[in-house]
Order: C-alpha cells, then sequence, then structure tokens
C-alpha cells in the first residue's frame, strides 16, 4: 500500500542528514521557529516537515497537487488528524507493548503475531475513518487514499488475516514435520497446519512419545527443535511486519506534514495574521505580491508586523540598500521563506502571492564572529560560498546578505561584484543587501532593465518604516540614527 499524499508517484524521503546549503537555508531563513510552530514539540512531524520544507517542488502541476491536498486539510481538518494520530499510535504501541530481541524463539515468534494483531486493530481503525469520509473528500490524493483503504483493506481480507493470526496462536499445539538425515540427524523440519477435518484426531491417536517434566534435557532438545522451524517463520513475520509498519510511518510522515500547515496557520491566525494559498506564475521572472512579511517574526512575539509589496517581471537583480534596521534582511528572508512556501505546496505569509518556479533557494549571509573559526572572517565567507557554488543550477534563487564586508570596501565590492555577475551570466536570480556603496553604485549608473533598486525606507525623522520602495543606493546607512536611539546623544 502506498500513501501518495505529498507525490502523485513517489514516496517522501527523510534524510538523516541534511545537505550543506539546506542547513544554511534553516539558520539564514529562520526556518527553525517555523519548524517548532508547526511540530508543536512532536519531532517525527518535526523532521517530516522539515525535508518536505527543503526540497522544493519544480514543476506547477506538482504544486498543485500538493496545494489542493493541503486545501482538503484545512477544510476537513478532523480527517488529517485522525489520520495522523492513528499513524503515531501505532508506531508508539510498535515501540512500547512489544520488544523484539527475546532470548527465546519461541517468545519472539509469539511478540511478532501479536504485533501483527495490533497492527491489524489498526487498520482496522484507518478502514473505518476511510468509510466515513468516504465521498466527503474532494482531492486527488485525500480521495485515493480513502479509495486505496476501502480497496485494500476489505472485511475478507480481515478475515483471513485473522485467521492465520489464530493459528499461528497454536492453541491446538503445534504440528512439525521433520525427516531422517545422515548419521540419524533431523533435518527438513517444517510446520505443518491442521487443515482437513480430523487430522487432529488422527494425529492424536498415532505413536506418540511423552517427555516427563522431570527431563530438562529432553524439554530442552524439544524447544530447540521447534526453535528450528520456528526461525524461518519468525523471519516471514517479521517481514510482513516491516511492511505494514512502513506504511504506517509513511503514513505518519506525509500526513505530519498537512497536520504541521494546520498547526502553523492556527498559531497564524491567533495572532491576527493572514496567509494566502500562492500562485505559479507562467511566466519567467515574475514576481507579484501584496503584503509579504517574515513568518517567523510574529512566532518569536514580534507584534505589528510590517510586510512589503512588490510587482517586478524580467528582473535577475534586485540590489537592496537604505538605512541600518531598516528592514532589509527581514525583507530577503521573507521572500526565501515564500518561494521555499510556494514550491512545497503551502501558503504563504502575505494577502496574495505570485512567483516563477526557481530551481532551489540558497543563502549566504552575514554570520556573526565566531571565536572558534580557524581562519579569518572572509576567508569563512569564500569557502562558504565555494560550497554554495558546488550545489547551484541555473534557475536558481540566490539571496545575499550583506556579504563580503569582512575586508575594506573595494575588496568586497570587487568580490561581490564578480560573483554575482557570475550567477547572472549562468541564468541564476540574485538578490543582494548590501552597503558596500562601491558595489551598488556602478550598477546603479548602469541601470539596465534587468536591475531592480529597492531602499529601506527612512523618515524624516529618522524612524524606520520597515518598508522598502524603490530608490537610489545612498553612500550612508545611518547608523547614526540607531547610535542616538540607543545612547541618546549625538
Amino acid at each position: 500500500m502506498k500513501t501518495h499524499l505529498l507525490y502523485r508517484d513517489a514516496d517522501l524521503r527523510v534524510p538523516e542528514q541534511l545537505p550543506y546549503e539546506r542547513e544554511l537555508l534553516l539558520n539564514d531563513l529562520e526556518l527553525n521557529v517555523i519548524l517548532d510552530a508547526m511540530s508543536q514539540g512532536d519531532e517525527a512531524m518535526r523532521d517530516a516537515c522539515r525535508a518536505v520544507l527543503l526540497d522544493p517542488l519544480e514543476t506547477e502541476g506538482e504544486i498543485l497537487y500538493r496545494q489542493e491536498a493541503l486545501n482538503e486539510a484545512i477544510a476537513q481538518p478532523a480527517f488529517a488528524r485522525e489520520i495522523y494520530a492513528v499513524a503515531v499510535e501505532t508506531i508508539r504501541r510498535r515501540r512500547t507493548e512489544h520488544v523484539w530481541l527475546q532470548s527465546q524463539m519461541n517468545a519472539l515468534f509469539r511478540g511478532a503475531v501479536e504485533i501483527l494483531r495490533m497492527t491489524m486493530e489498526q487498520l482496522k481503525k484507518l478502514r473505518a475513518l476511510a468509510d466515513g469520509y468516504e465521498g466527503k473528500v474532494r482531492s486527488e490524493a485525500f480521495k485515493n487514499l480513502v479509495a486505496m483503504l476501502r480497496a485494500e483493506l476489505s472485511d475478507e481480507y480481515f478475515a483471513q488475516v485473522n485467521a492465520h493470526l489464530d493459528e499461528l496462536a497454536f492453541n491446538d499445539g503445534m504440528l512439525i514435520s521433520a525427516r531422517f538425515g545422515e548419521k540419524l540427524q533431523g533435518e527438513k523440519y517444517t510446520m505443518r497446519r491442521l487443515e482437513k477435518k480430523g487430522m487432529k484426531l488422527k494425529w492424536m491417536f498415532a505413536p506418540s512419545i511423552s517427555i516427563s517434566s522431570k527431563d530438562e534435557d529432553g524439554l530442552r532438545d524439544l524447544e530447540l527443535r521447534k526453535g528450528r522451524v520456528i526461525s524461518e517463520n519468525v523471519n516471514v513475520l517479521a517481514q510482513a511486519t516491516d511492511h505494514v509498519l512502513s506504511f504506517f510511518a509513511a503514513l505518519r510522515d506525509e500526513m505530519g506534514f498537512y497536520v504541521g500547515c494546520l498547526n502553523l496557520r492556527d498559531r497564524l491566525a491567533s495572532e491576527g495574521l493572514s496567509v494566502c494559498v500562492p500562485k505559479v506564475s507562467p511566466e519567467p521572472l515574475r514576481r507579484v505580491y501584496t503584503n509579504l512579511y517574515d513568518m517567523s517574526l510574529p512566532l518569536i512575539g514580534v507584534k505589528n508586523v510590517v510586510g512589503n509589496d512588490l510587482d517586478q517581471r524580467g528582473r535577475s537583480l534586485y540590489v537592496i540598500t537604505g538605512a541600518n534596521q531598516g528592514g532589509k534582511s527581514t525583507f530577503l528572508r521573507s521572500l526565501g521563506q515564500s518561494q521555499l512556501m510556494l514550491q512545497c505546496g503551502m501558503f504563504v505569509a502575505a494577502n496574495s502571492y505570485t512567483a516563477h518556479i526557481v530551481r532551489g533557494v540558497y543563502t549566504h549571509f552575514r554570520k556573526e564572529e565566531d571565536a572558534k573559526m580557524d581562519s579569518g572572517k572572509l576567508d569563512e565567507e569564500l569557502e562558504r560560498m565555494s560550497r554554495i557554488a558546488q550545489a547551484l543550477r541555473p534557475g536558481a534563487l540566490v539571496l545575499f546578505n550583506e556579504s563580503f564586508a569582512a575586508t575594506n570596501e573595494r575588496e568586497g565590492a570587487e568580490i561581490g561584484r564578480q560573483i554575482t555577475q557570475a550567477l547572472l551570466d549562468s541564468g541564476m536570480e540574485v538578490f543582494t543587501v548590501t552597503h558596500l556603496y562601491a558595489f551598488s553604485r556602478p550598477y546603479w549608473e548602469k541601470r539596465d532593465a534587468y536591475t531592480l533598486f529597492l531602499r529601506a525606507q527612512r523618515l524624516s525623522d529618522g524612524q524606520r518604516s520597515f518598508r522598502l520602495s524603490e530608490g537610489e543606493p545612498e553612500r550612508t546607512g545611518y547608523g547614526d540614527d540607531v547610535y542616538r536611539r540607543v545612547f541618546g546623544e549625538e
């Protein structure tokens, strides 16, 4: 059985270790804050949501498939949460109620049978949920799940499996056959079924040997012989159990993403913030959105979050300058978050949002000083850029935040210019926040049709509006405004 809640023809892969550039995304875009709000302490859900968020889709059809399923989960939250609860309960019971590492083969066999019996109970719960929502779900993903559960988990299926499990309880004893081998050693030990009526009676009157309860060696020998035949059947039961449990694990992970989205949506709604279903632009390099805000800010308690608007097409380079603490980095995070959320089928933190599909999102943000660094800060920035470059593809979105400012302005501007130009020449889209006037000024003087200049607004009294608008780069970042606000003096 396949869940296929996230992909039409593939399963979710939850990596144990993230690639280097995706670890950077988590930290630079404050995605951990968002994942915490989605998972609410559920580590399995967090891992699944992280895997989905950091693996953006690259076709409109895949995105629409997932958006439709998410809209279904929003419309039928009880269904999504109940399915997830059954999957979680199954995995929990497997871990807490049954122990595989038994010392005796007989105990191991009984444990395997009981685990299968437990999973059948859980499958019956899924079947009951599917029956209850049959005809009520509309999305392709959820309709397929309901249809699959109803088709695969029929009454006949449960009756047959339970009959087999009852047989494996051996309430009427265990029938084993064997034959003599060389030197009269037993071989070809095989477990037999009492299929025919009268078979049990036949064996009851067959010649038999009884072992005294005081014959410890004889009883031990009998247990060893039973263990030889049971061991092969334990392997078969283990494979069957692994198959069923892998289905529940996949169901938990894939439905966990949608439940995580419900949790996040509820949390944002409690803060009075709206979200929207983003649209995929068929036109390349097209970005249109209103009131786009950084989703991580309200999740850490920031009130009165300010959003930004943009309506541009055909731009491949966005140069962002302006006042210190004016919202430039916040805007960059909101842009990266929204692009990832669009391409993983989620809602976006905006009133409206339309953007084209990119081939990966990559970040290179300024890092704080670290006493543990083995080399200088500029060396670290260049090393990080080199590792990111190995993963880049044409069509990618690259976000720079005050990069290459660890040296003097002239050198930093030249390094930034050469790297930026190489990315543009390779067909990538670049957003760069910079205070390096020597970097931004030449682009302004050139002012080609592919470059847009945005500037963080500064009001006449030195206050920040935290909004960006088109504007010419300035030499100063107005750091003295911040100084006066902190120290109250010139």
